[in-house]
């Protein structure tokens, strides 16, 4: 990401978060484009810009450091893993659905989405995420981690914008207002 990563990374991962979520209301949700919804298309690009690309450049390079003398090969990478997958990830799933809440103006909201929607997007990291991170620790150099990340982010921003949309749908639900659309695995998860 050459002399200024942290910009190259806020950058990607606002790309990435609109490609996110365009897909996912476009594809998953298969909402017409007359009805795509363009503030929450933008709040993911401004969580991705205020929230991940910042947090995930600091991240790893502390990780790198912390974690640099253990070495290369397959039981270093393996404890990255751990460490990211343990330490990092559940606390920033969570600044990842409160921030969504502020953005629309509902920080009071986020306590209850949090209930609802932070258990099972941790289990659905868990499915995506270890195993990319594998490669991203493993075989990915240090300066190109982050946009690694944004790449796999695709997948995981579909699915994140996906969660904190039904999310939000049950709260207009409970109000007496239409909910979103939810594809029927994720109803088997609530």
């Amino acid at each position: 990401m050459g002399r200024y990563p942290l910009v190259g990374n806020v950058i990607s991962s606002g790309v990435i978060g609109a490609t996110g979520d365009v897909l996912c209301q476009l594809v998953v949700e298969g909402v017409k484009p007359e009805d795509f919804d363009f503030k929450r298309c933008l709040r993911l690009i401004a969580v991705n810009c205020m929230l991940v690309g910042p947090t995930l450049t600091v991240w790893y390079g502390f990780l790198g450091r912390v974690t640099g003398a253990w070495g290369t090969g397959i039981v270093p990478t393996i404890k990255r893993v751990l460490v990211d997958q343990i330490a990092f990830a559940p606390p920033f799933i969570a600044a990842f659905f409160v921030t969504a809440a502020t953005l629309e103006g509902r920080a009071d909201d986020a306590p209850r989405r949090l209930r609802e929607g932070w258990a099972s997007a941790v289990l659905a990291n868990y499915s995506l995420w270890p195993a990319a991170q594998m490669i991203n620790f493993g075989l990915v150099p240090a300066a190109m981690r982050v946009v690694f990340s944004n790449c796999v982010g695709v997948v995981w921003n579909m699915y994140l914008s996906y969660a904190t949309a039904r999310v939000r749908g049950s709260e207009g639900a409970a109000e007496g207002e239409a909910g979103g659309a939810s594809p029927p695995s994720a109803d088997k998860e609530a």
